[in-house]
């Protein structure tokens, strides 16, 4: 992140991630991540404990992503399941920041609701943790009904 433009400092920060300084208009030559090393990581590390909680192989993979950062490797000290995944889902936001994984992971691991209580002071109903289904497939499909809510 940073608050220059060239030369010009900005009065607040602005996000710098996948800038291409040579783009014209909206055509950008910086390709759309869709699977990164790190993530693989953090997707191991969140299989780790889901198989076995007490498994402390479920820190490889996100002490990876820390030492690769240059930050200090996690203590074992997350000891059950849920200890665990409030871990990941912080290290998730930081290391996958704008890139468009985390509404997927907070639905994943039950954490969109506590987390929009807690940032937004707002409470969401269910229905938010599924998607419309789109009107013209239930329309061709008899045996599909839409998800509650929409």
């Amino acid at each position: 992140m940073s608050n220059r433009a060239g030369t010009t400092v900005l009065p607040q920060y602005y996000f710098n991630k996948f800038r291409d300084d040579r783009r014209i208009g909206n055509d950008s030559r910086v390709n759309w991540l869709i699977t990164r090393f790190a993530d693989v990581l953090l997707m191991q590390s969140e299989a780790y404990n889901n198989l076995n909680a007490g498994n402390a192989a479920k820190y490889e993979g996100i002490n990876r992503v820390r030492v690769r950062a240059g930050l200090a490797p996690l203590p074992l000290t997350a000891t059950t399941k849920d200890a665990f995944v409030d871990l990941l889902v912080r290290e998730r936001a930081w290391e996958l920041c704008n890139e468009g994984h985390r509404r997927y992971d907070l639905i994943r691991l039950n954490r969109l609701k506590p987390v929009q209580q807690a940032t937004f002071n707002r409470t969401i109903s269910d229905n938010y943790l599924l998607f419309p289904i789109p009107q013209s497939e239930v329309l061709l499909n008899p045996n599909l009904t839409q998800n509650p809510g929409f």
